[in-house]
């Protein structure tokens, strides 16, 4: 199977990606957005602050990113698309036409992310993508990178948006960040909850069990909580990926049928890693032919990755009915 889109056509094209080894674990999307409300905040707050003297233009669906954050933005091109717009202070002019992108990524509603990436903050990033000069954009799909521009950016943004999300159709990455860029940053935020507050807080500086925590108290007192229910099913998915050697479960998953652990970790990594449908296809097989506690064990971690997933994926509906069948 072909698992990663090429250049956009039309656009240039440059030297350098990412090794397939920062594809680990996986956002919530709503932790994104949620993320980019308050940075956009404290920004109006502290206007002047940054070193460049300019201020970023605001967006639910834009974060600025520097080398330590750049990992999870790779893992979140496996549910939406991702572009990086990388820019530069010594380099005038830079930052204004990455933040010219901004109205672009509002009017798509969500499909697209936009990591600002400034080379003062992230020269290993910078250097991870050969880039000679700034402003420079890539697009991220199933953290497979997509060159669009170096130094002069395309005309026509529309047309290169448009065969974006085609590619991200193609290769499934079609889900959505939530928010909307015309909420008032300090609105967005004063909806959260303190055990929401807390539990975004804690997936941020990569807490996992705090975030479980957090969102089982709010299911404790709201058990039809479908946000909270699948705050806590990522949290304990980013648990069980964190530290995971993927190669080596993957090794093992293909060497014997009969390992449930290698089994249900190779579709935890499919399933955040953008392969929705590998992920199910994997433990159906595994229910199919194999019983007791085993069969069990994947029947429920299947079910996780559904309401995870959402009644709304389009991989889910038929994989339930495979399911079925393959239970009775």
């Amino acid at each position: 199977m072909n698992r990663g889109p090429s250049s956009v056509p039309g656009s240039a094209s440059q030297g350098g990606a990412l090794s397939n080894s920062a594809l680990r674990g996986a956002v919530d999307l709503s932790a994104l957005a949620e993320r980019a409300a308050r940075a956009a905040k404290a920004q109006t707050a502290a206007a002047g602050s940054d070193p460049s003297g300019q201020e970023p233009v605001a967006s639910s669906y834009a974060v600025d990113v520097n080398d330590a954050g750049f990992e999870q933005f790779m893992q979140l091109s496996g549910q939406v698309i991702c572009l990086a717009g990388f820019y530069a202070d010594q380099i005038p002019g830079s930052r204004e036409i990455i933040d010219e992108l901004v109205p672009h990524i509002n009017a798509l509603g969500g499909r697209v992310a936009l990591g600002r990436v400034r080379a003062e903050d992230a020269p290993g990033v910078f250097q991870a993508f050969q880039l000679k000069t700034a402003p420079a954009a890539v697009a991220l799909i199933k953290g497979q990178p997509v060159p669009i521009f170096q130094g002069t950016p395309p005309s026509d943004w529309d047309a290169i948006f448009t065969q974006l999300i085609a590619l991200g159709d193609e290769h499934g990455v079609t889900q959505t960040i939530p928010g909307s860029p015309s909420q008032p940053a300090a609105e967005a935020e004063s909806e959260l909850s303190p055990q929401e507050q807390a539990a975004v807080d804690a997936l941020e500086r990569q807490d996992y069990s705090a975030a479980q925590k957090a969102y089982r108290e709010i299911l404790a007192s709201s058990p039809a909580d479908v946000h909270a229910k699948r705050g806590l099913l990522n949290a304990e998915l980013l648990e069980r990926l964190n530290g995971a050697d993927a190669s080596s479960v993957r090794a093992r998953a293909a060497e014997d049928a009969d390992d449930l652990a290698a089994h249900l970790s190779v579709a935890d990594l499919d399933f955040f890693n953008g392969y929705v449908e590998d992920a199910f296809t994997r433990l159906i097989r595994f229910v199919a032919f194999h019983g007791g506690d085993e069969r069990e064990a994947a029947r429920r971690r299947l079910v996780d990755l559904f309401d995870l997933a959402g009644a709304e994926h389009p991989a889910v509906p038929e994989a339930r009915k495979k399911l079925a069948a393959a239970l009775f």
